[in-house]
């Protein structure tokens, strides 16, 4: 099939990112609720770089939500027990209606399939909360997989679950890096920003959308 440009879609799925993309949050309040729950701050480098160590370790897997939340204990001290600390972490999460729409235009006409960086506490939450997982056919999740973006294991895992050769694939995550990865293993991209449109890069690449 061709697009309205006269170009011809080789394109079949849309693997796409889920935070920065379709939930969207802000880095900087999350800081903040933490700071203000626990004796620690964030912004003491050595404090910071402890912890995201282990929120990597728990977003690929290593660590159940009450182990995550015991070791940054450890780290940050927290005030509040496990289950607060549970609803401070979960709820820094708002819907990115445009992006939503975007996906549900594209279902049918496209493999969909989730690729994340999450933890079982984040995804639970966002899906309970914006049934994500409807717009999609699979979801690749981090924590699921055991590997974090930009491994490789991530873009190879997700490709499979879309059925999909690389070139037969456009990847959207928010992150250079991420976008970068998936360029090498040979996907279409789009970094995502507010300003682009899912579907217009479709359409560039031929997709009739």
């Amino acid at each position: 099939m061709s697009g309205l440009n006269g170009k011809a879609c080789r394109l079949m799925a849309v693997l796409c990112d889920l935070g920065g993309v379709i939930a969207l949050f802000d880095e900087e309040t999350i800081r903040k609720r933490l700071d203000g729950v626990a004796r620690r701050s964030l912004t003491d480098p050595e404090v910071g770089r402890a912890f995201v160590e282990e929120l990597f370790r728990f977003e690929r897997g290593e660590l159940s939500p009450r182990e995550f939340f015991e070791r940054t204990d450890r780290i940050l001290e927290f005030k509040i027990p496990y289950e607060e600390f549970v609803r401070v972490w979960e709820d820094n999460f708002w819907l990115n209606p445009e992006a939503v729409e975007e996906l549900k235009r594209l279902r049918g006409r496209f493999r969909l399939v989730l690729v994340s960086n999450t933890d079982p506490l984040h995804w639970k939450h966002i899906d309970r909360r914006f049934g994500v997982s409807q717009l999609f056919d699979d979801l690749v999740l981090s924590y699921e997989v055991g590997a974090i973006k930009p491994d490789r294991r991530m873009y190879v895992v997700a490709l499979e679950r879309a059925g999909v050769k690389p070139y037969e694939a456009l990847y959207v995550d928010d992150l250079e890096e991420n976008v970068r990865t998936a360029a090498e293993v040979g996907m279409e991209t789009l970094l995502y920003t507010p300003e682009v449109s899912i579907l217009e890069a479709l359409q560039r690449r031929g997709c009739p959308v």
